[in-house]
């Protein structure tokens, strides 16, 4: 692996940060000016850290979107999108092998994948037919006002620069089209409880958004939201599994906090769906 690099923040460019979390080897910080929280230094190339790449089973990441409860699920979430069809042309960022896309050209969408990694890129064009380009947004040529929608699901923390990627995307959606975001929520009761929860810091993650500096990010780079909401509750799970009477009350206390957490925002992922505007 490459040596890491410093970065300035992505958001305001500035460079000016405090420590925040240390996980693994890996620092995290917070911009003392925005808030944005990202890896600093960061490793490179950021495909040695894609755990579909590197690591064994990558198999399971190749196929799991093609098993039918996910199949289900997104059929059942596009359609909370149906109101947006003008063009009927959908690009998912971050495809992976095309389980979503195969779901939304079944639903009648006509649709376009991005996906970095090629071994996976390659699964959806030679077994279901998908239209998925290999490498990044940024270096892609596609035609401008084109999409009404663009996806972004447990995407944008993966990227080198988010901020620019949102820019882009405004460019290639039509007016008053759409995008979707979908990632982990820094400011979630679940690490304000367990700071270091190794689920929020998987190998890949560059950057973490609250409801706040992703709303910052969505308003710089010339959209408005239309809905945000954030879900999710859990408590670590302790290694050697857990004893079934205290799986039980975790369970049933989980449940009972989850609606709370969810109103307050406080959830462990953030959903937003914002519209095109003009970038000031």
């Amino acid at each position: 692996m490459s040596q890491p690099v410093y970065v300035k923040c992505n958001l305001c460019h500035r460079d000016e940060t405090r420590p925040l979390i240390k996980v693994d080897g890996f620092s995290w910080v917070s911009c003392q000016h925005c808030g944005l929280i990202y890896l600093d230094p960061r490793p490179k190339p950021a495909k040695e850290l894609n755990p579909a790449i590197v690591e064994p089973g990558a198999d399971y990441y190749i196929r799991k979107g093609y098993s039918r409860d996910k199949q289900n699920y997104y059929k059942k979430y596009l359609k909370k999108f149906e109101g947006y069809r003008k063009t009927n042309r959908l690009l998912e960022i971050g495809c992976a092998s095309g389980g979503f896309l195969y779901a939304a050209r079944d639903c009648g969408w006509q649709v376009k994948g991005i996906e970095y990694f090629e071994p996976t890129a390659r699964y959806g064009r030679d077994h279901h037919n998908l239209d998925i380009i290999t490498g990044s947004l940024l270096e892609i040529e596609l035609p401008k006002e084109h999409f009404d929608l663009v996806i972004m699901n447990m995407v944008i923390e993966h990227l080198e620069d988010p901020v620019g990627t949102l820019f882009k995307i405004n460019r290639l959606l039509r007016p008053k089209g759409v995008v979707y975001i979908h990632t982990p929520n820094y400011d979630s009761l679940t690490l304000k409880l367990f700071p270091a929860y190794p689920k929020f810091f998987p190998k890949g993650h560059f950057y973490f958004f609250t409801v706040r500096t992703l709303k910052k990010a969505l308003k710089k780079t010339g959209f408005q939201i239309v809905w945000k909401k954030t879900r999710g509750f859990e408590f670590p799970k302790e290694k050697g599994g857990v004893p079934f009477l205290k799986r039980q009350s975790l369970r049933l206390l989980t449940d009972l906090v989850s609606p709370v957490v969810n109103i307050l925002g406080k959830g462990d992922r953030v959903r937003v769906l914002a519209e095109k505007g003009i970038v000031s």
